[in-house]
């Protein structure tokens, strides 16, 4: 080997020895960003609870003023949809229009009116107004604005007017509660 390679393999030797000899910090740190994206969608959820069975005598009424708690349905309304949100009532099937006897078959008819006594009738009170029971969607509540941390409470009472003749009976009517996102 010539006098000058052995001089550069020498201070080859010795820069890498330096080399390996820094920290490892001063030249390995490297820098990188991370960006966490959760997306929360608009949900609306309904709960409901109440009173959905009593007894009638006849000639009778049953919730003749809407403040009544005898036959009735609580809907809780949780829904963050900044938009807000509708909730909805109807009854599920044609059949279910009236209350229906599960034995004699007869019906208590739907109006759209608090429930006499000595009169068949059959009618919902959304909070506001008598409304007649029907398979098209009948307004409950309507918002511009999320619901309370806690949901939003709507009563919906259930008005029922029996006559001298009423059959001895169990009526019975399906309804359906639907709450939609705006």
């Amino acid at each position: 080997m010539n006098k000058i390679a052995k001089i550069a393999s020498g201070v080859g030797a010795v820069a890498m020895l330096g080399v390996a000899a820094l920290p490892l910090t001063s030249y390995a740190a490297t820098t990188v960003d991370e960006t966490v994206n959760v997306e929360v969608g608009a949900v609306c959820a309904l709960v409901l609870s109440g009173t959905t069975s009593a007894v009638a005598t006849a000639p009778g009424v049953i919730n003749a003023t809407p403040d009544n708690t005898t036959l009735f349905t609580n809907a809780n309304v949780l829904c963050n949809n900044a938009a807000g949100y509708t909730l909805t009532m109807k009854a599920k099937t044609a059949a279910d229009v009236n209350l229906v006897g599960q034995e004699s078959s007869r019906t208590l008819p739907a109006k759209g009116t608090a429930p006499v006594s000595g009169t068949e009738s059959y009618s919902w009170h959304t909070g506001t107004n008598w409304a007649t029971p029907s398979t098209t969607a009948v307004n409950v509540a309507s918002t511009s604005a999320p619901s309370a941390v806690a949901g939003d409470n709507y009563k919906i009472n259930y008005g029922v007017g029996t006559a001298a003749n009423t059959a001895a009976d169990t009526y019975e009517s399906t309804i359906t509660y639907t709450i939609t996102a705006k």
